[in-house]
This record gives structure tokens, C-alpha cells and sequence, in this order.
């Protein structure tokens, strides 16, 4: 081989090198300003005892029954785990249905598209306010019509009832940014296969299941798993609603939120080391948490997901 074009080669190579590492620079530079920077002092108040030696103290208060704040936090779990695992389970399915309609173009498809992405181009705070008016308005106006009994309080009343307004609010504003990304992959999937697919005699439902589902697979399984990731950070916009109204019946996210917030307003007050360093401790045991099963459920939707094979 000539010794120009093994220069060159090499002279490629380097510059191949160069752009990749670049590339990687990039994000791992974003995680340690914006990970590790930002939660620095969080790790070493984890870890620092009121005198400022090392304790494992904050850990194993948050395990410890006896103190006020444990029913309160596995509380705030459980319901964030709930809250997780029901949006999924009903939003997933309805956004795919939803694509599915735009994909195929059917009628009034491109204003059912702007309808379903109005929530994510509007602030969460105006959908909050439209959604109150409509719900303790029109709604209980409707349902009075038809039961005069009715009365406002018995519409989500209870603690089930909290979980559905909230749930339910969380489903409908939810849409917009995954029907979009779903129907986008299935307009990518070549309209031979399709055609080829129903010479065949293959209906709607096998077509979902044999060639949509498993071409825009990858999309359902990041937006699965990022969901997961954030769970234990999400408010699952309480705020919005409640402010600070909900001290105890809230999700994680929001229970760190109010809390960490509140003492915020305060520095001067000492017991405010205390919560700073308590929370911190609890960050850190989420993120321990949070961490495996994100990988694990990552692991299971490669290892059983459909394949385009």
C-alpha cells in the first residue's frame, strides 16, 4: 500500500477519533455539572453528622418506624408507585391507539394531532385551571341534570377520589408529545410492508401487533423507561392544584418539594440542618432505588420485546 494513502488512512482514523471523543465529551461533561455539581453538597450532607463527622445516621432514620416522618414518606411511595404504574398501563395503550388513527389518516386526523398536542403547548398551570372549571363546573352542571341528588362533594371525594382527579388529569395532558414521536415512527414504516401485509389477509389488529408495535418498539421502551427513571421526582403537577395544601397525601416529588421549600424560606432557623440533611439522605436512598429497576426494566422490554425480524 502506498505510504500516501497510509497517511491519509491514519490522517481519517484520528479525525474519526477525535469527532467520536468529542461526541462523548459532551454528555459526560453535562453529568458531572449537572449531576454530580449540582447535588455535591446533597451527597456530603448525606453523610455529615450535625457536629460534621461522618454518620450513617440520616439513613437509618429513614428506616426507623418510630420516627414521624416514616409512614409519611412510604406513604408518598407507594402512591407514587401507584400513580406511575396506572398512567402507564392506561396512557400507553391510548397513545398508541390514538397514532395508530393519525397514522392511518382517518378522518379528522390532523385536528385530532393539534387536540391532543394542545396540553403540551399550553403551561401545565392553565390546563390545571381549565380542567378545575370544567370539572366543577360543567361536569357536576351535567351530572345534576341527570341525578338532581347529585352533589358536588361526592365527585372525587376520599382518598380514591383524590388519586383519580389527579390520575386522571396526569392521562389526559400526557398525550400530546408521545401520539406525536409514535405517529412520526409509524409514518417511517414502508407502506409496501403494510400493503404486503393485508394481500395476505392480515387485518388491524394483527397489523398493530406484527408490524407497528415492533417497528416503533424502541419508542415505547424509552419513554417507559425515562418515565420510571423520574419517578420518585415526579409531582405529578400537585402543585398546580394544591400549592401546599396536600402536606400528606402527596407523592414523593411533591413531599420533598414543600418540604425542602418551606425550610428554604427560613435559613435562619437551625432545625432547617435538620430537614437539608435528612432529605438528602432520603435522595440518595431513591436514587439507589431507582437505579436498579431502571435497568432491570430496561433489561426485560430488550430481552421479551417484539422484534422486527
Amino acid at each position: 500500500m502506498p505510504e500516501k494513502v497510509k497517511k491519509s488512512k491514519n490522517i481519517s482514523r484520528r479525525g474519526d477519533l477525535l469527532f467520536h471523543s468529542l461526541l462523548l465529551v459532551w454528555p459526560v461533561l453535562q453529568f458531572c455539572v449537572f449531576y454530580i455539581g449540582v447535588n455535591f453538597n446533597s451527597f456530603r450532607l448525606a453523610f455529615e453528622g450535625m457536629n460534621g463527622k461522618p454518620t450513617f445516621e440520616w439513613f437509618a432514620n429513614l428506616f426507623d418506624p418510630a420516627q414521624y416522618y416514616f409512614d409519611i414518606i412510604l406513604t408518598a411511595f407507594l402512591r407514587s408507585l401507584k400513580y406511575y404504574a396506572i398512567s402507564t398501563v392506561i396512557s400507553v395503550p391510548l397513545a398508541l391507539l390514538f397514532a395508530f388513527y393519525i397514522y392511518k389518516k382517518h378522518f379528522g386526523s390532523k385536528f385530532f394531532r393539534l387536540l391532543l398536542f394542545l396540553p403540551s403547548i399550553l403551561s401545565s398551570m392553565v390546563m390545571v385551571v381549565l380542567f378545575n372549571r370544567f370539572v366543577n363546573g360543567a361536569l357536576i352542571a351535567v351530572i345534576q341534570d341527570i341525578n338532581p341528588s347529585f352533589t358536588k362533594i361526592s365527585l372525587f371525594s376520599g382518598a380514591e377520589g383524590y388519586d383519580a382527579y389527579v390520575i386522571f388529569f396526569n392521562i389526559m395532558i400526557g398525550f400530546g408529545t408521545t401520539v406525536l414521536i409514535y405517529s412520526n415512527s409509524m409514518g417511517e414504516i414502508s407502506p409496501e410492508v403494510t400493503e404486503a401485509a393485508h394481500l395476505d389477509g392480515a387485518n388491524t389488529l394483527q397489523e398493530i401487533f406484527h408490524i407497528v408495535l415492533p417497528s416503533i418498539y424502541s419508542n415505547i421502551s424509552v419513554f417507559i423507561v425515562t418515565g420510571l427513571a423520574t419517578i420518585f421526582v415526579n409531582q405529578y403537577n400537585l402543585f398546580s392544584f394544591f400549592k401546599d395544601g396536600v402536606t400528606n397525601g402527596g407523592t414523593l416529588g411533591y413531599y420533598i418539594y414543600l418540604n425542602v421549600s418551606s425550610v428554604a424560606q427560613d435559613i435562619a432557623d437551625p432545625s432547617n440542618a435538620l430537614v437539608y440533611h435528612q432529605f438528602s439522605a432520603l435522595g440518595l436512598v431513591l436514587t439507589a432505588i431507582t437505579i436498579p429497576i431502571t435497568f432491570l426494566v430496561r433489561y426485560l422490554l430488550r430481552r421479551f420485546g417484539p422484534s422486527t425480524d
